[in-house]
């Protein structure tokens, strides 16, 4: 496990698993209210246009996402099984 992985899997605040970092998702991440945390899985092409704000969003969803870029409050994935984490008790 690498260390942004270590960092999700044993968080303290909220973390929110994404599938599908689309016309929904990617914005609905982007909005998360903070400390909330995000494991994002899409497709590597879409995973590589987010990083490079590359993406068709509205201009507030663009503006949301550039204010809070996915790699500091994100996982972002192409492997959905990096959004598997230890059971957590109820």
């Amino acid at each position: 496990m690498g260390a942004s992985e270590e960092r999700f899997t044993h968080a303290a605040t909220p973390v929110v698993g994404i599938i599908g970092l689309w016309y929904v998702g990617l914005p609905t991440s982007a909005a998360l209210p903070r400390p909330a945390r995000a494991i994002g899985v899409a497709d590597a092409r879409r995973l590589a246009a987010i990083r490079a704000y590359d993406v068709d969003l509205l201009p507030t969803d663009h503006a949301r996402l550039r204010r809070q870029p996915p790699s500091q409050r994100s996982l972002l994935t192409s492997d959905p099984n990096r959004t598997a984490g230890p059971p957590k008790p109820c």
